[in-house]
């Protein structure tokens, strides 16, 4: 059976008729003009029962027609009533009919006096409305509470963010937008005066399927700056369009450092120093031309990708006889060929961060070639080529300091007559007659033997891992030379020679070694002058 629902209050005016799926039906009527005035009796009756907290179970009222209402009621909190009512209609009576057909209330037809007690289905949908209540205002807190995030998830967003409505009207920015933008109010508006190009690819329907999305765009208001823009539609459940989700993302600092990069590349590209640019993993993924040629690669796609570190391992090449004193690294090519070098890296960085590095490696061979020749000339003689006294000393205490095990030798040579040719045949005669000597102790000694001038006419030798009878083979073989000398000059080609080896002094002092060969030469060359002076007798 069809039941109708009424709120009353306690005049017999309707407030709200509610059918039964509960959806609110506005009309209003004076539920006392449906009913005869015989029943009114009974009606305040109910009210007075009402009033006192009583429930009123299957009441019958008739109406103006003779039409029965059978009523089961209770007092709610607001001080209304509620009814249940249910209906007796006679076929041939159509005014009730009409009357409820006018307020779109569905009642059904019913013969007999068994009415079912209502009361119970009464309080259900009491209780019913109640938690429909409480859900709705659950509801509604947590839209509160989702508004809330939603505007906290656009105000941490970085971009330039606002929601607009199919005319470019803003419905929600957020305040970066509103801050850099001055409070634009039509998007749509702001784009067409900025960038017509931009305006016109917005307007075109096909562009907005999922979103429009344009790099480094320009806007005359704020020529400076460079922008990526993204406009993305928001359809609802019917798939029709309402809203536009538009930002506006600065990228003028990486459009510049782009720039500068480009720059950059095109700087170092033309540079003759060796340069390669990396990943923060030190991945090359730059290097100019000079690099890929220095490291001996075919095309610059070689180098790509590479561990630049594996590259520029830096190796001491110790069979170097460097005359640089200071620690010298040396980088090999693809060839297996070692190069001297310096290395330098620099940091890249973006927004605070490092993004990649750069690397300088300088190749020093010119650079070390220029030293060494001013070390040559500081350390060594111009007229014989061979080192300085100091160069010679220094030389000796180093090998003596670092060969203690080791034996070590030396010899002292000193020219005989040198004065006397230079006084019989001119000073040319003389630096011809050092020259020819350097030349004989040259081609008598071995590669790594160091030859030092002591003074005009004086010579150290050093002997590196030579003993006493290597030493005295060396000396042999440099008299043998000049004696031979003898028969192309006309002056006297001759020399004496004192041998001390590092065995035969105490703590490996330098100036007792020279000394001691130095006495031993002196020896020498009295012998040498006194059998020159008995032969002329």
């Amino acid at each position: 059976m069809k039941k109708t629902i009424l709120t009353i209050d306690k005049n017999g005016k309707i407030i709200e008729i509610i059918n039964d799926d509960f959806s609110m039906i506005e009309n209003k009527n004076i539920f006392l003009e449906l009913i005869n005035i015989k029943s009114y009796n009974t009606f305040f009756n109910i009210m007075y029962n009402l009033d006192f907290g009583n429930r009123v179970k299957n009441v019958t009222i008739r109406s103006n027609e003779n039409y029965i209402y059978f009523i089961n009621a209770y007092k709610r909190v607001n001080k209304s009533l509620l009814l249940i009512l249910t209906t007796n209609i006679l076929d041939k009576d159509k005014t009730l009919i009409d009357l409820v057909k006018s307020y779109d209330i569905e009642i059904e037809s019913t013969f007999g006096n068994n009415i079912a007690n209502d009361y119970d289905e009464l309080s259900r949908l009491n209780n019913k409305l109640i938690n429909i209540q409480r859900e709705f205002s659950r509801t509604n807190f947590e839209l509160q509470n989702l508004n809330i995030q939603l505007k906290s998830i656009i105000e941490s967003i970085q971009e330039y963010l606002v929601l607009v409505n199919l005319k470019g009207e803003i419905i929600i920015s957020n305040s970066n937008y509103n801050s850099f933008f001055n409070n634009e109010k039509n998007i749509f508006h702001f784009i067409r005066d900025n960038n017509k190009d931009l305006f016109d690819k917005f307007m075109d329907e096909s562009n907005h399927k999922e979103y429009l999305y344009i790099n480094d765009v320009r806007l005359a208001a704020y020529s400076d700056r460079f922008f990526d823009i993204k406009i993305v539609p928001i359809y609802n459940d019917q798939d029709v369009k309402k809203y536009f989700v538009i930002t506006f993302d600065d990228v003028t600092k990486r459009i510049r450092n782009i720039r500068r990069l480009r720059n950059l590349k095109m700087a170092f590209d033309q540079s003759k120093e060796n340069i390669a640019i990396t990943d923060t993993n030190h991945k090359i993924i730059f290097a100019n031309q000079s690099f890929v040629s220095e490291y001996g690669f075919s095309k610059k796609e070689n180098v790509l990708n590479n561990d630049i570190r594996e590259l520029i391992q830096k190796t001491k090449n110790l069979n170097k006889d460097e005359l640089i004193d200071r620690e010298i690294f040396y980088n090999k090519r693809m060839d297996g060929e070692y190069f001297p070098v310096e290395i330098s890296k620099s940091e890249v960085e973006f927004d605070n961060e490092v993004i990649s590095y750069i690397y300088f490696v300088k190749n020093i061979s010119d650079q070390l070639n220029y030293e060494e020749k001013l070390i040559l000339l500081a350390k060594k003689d111009q007229m014989t080529g061979a080192y300085s006294r100091e160069a010679g000393l220094a030389y000796l205490k180093d090998f003596l300091s670092k060969n203690e095990v080791k034996k070590n030798s030396i010899l002292f040579l000193d020219i005989n007559a040198l004065k006397k040719v230079n006084d019989g045949y001119g000073h040319q005669k003389g630096d011809e007659l050092i020259q020819q000597v350097i030349d004989i102790i040259n081609r008598s000694t071995r590669k790594n033997d160091i030859v030092a001038r002591l003074g005009g006419d004086e010579f150290l030798i050093i002997l590196p891992n030579s003993d006493f009878d290597n030493a005295q083979m060396i000396k042999e073989r440099i008299k043998k030379e000049a004696k031979d000398k003898n028969e192309e000059k006309e002056y006297l080609v001759s020399v004496s020679i004192g041998i001390a080896t590092s065995d035969e002094i105490d703590h490996q002092s330098t100036d007792e070694l020279v000394n001691l060969a130095d006495r031993r030469m002196y020896a020498e060359k009295e012998k040498y002058y006194k059998e020159k002076e008995n032969s002329s007798r």
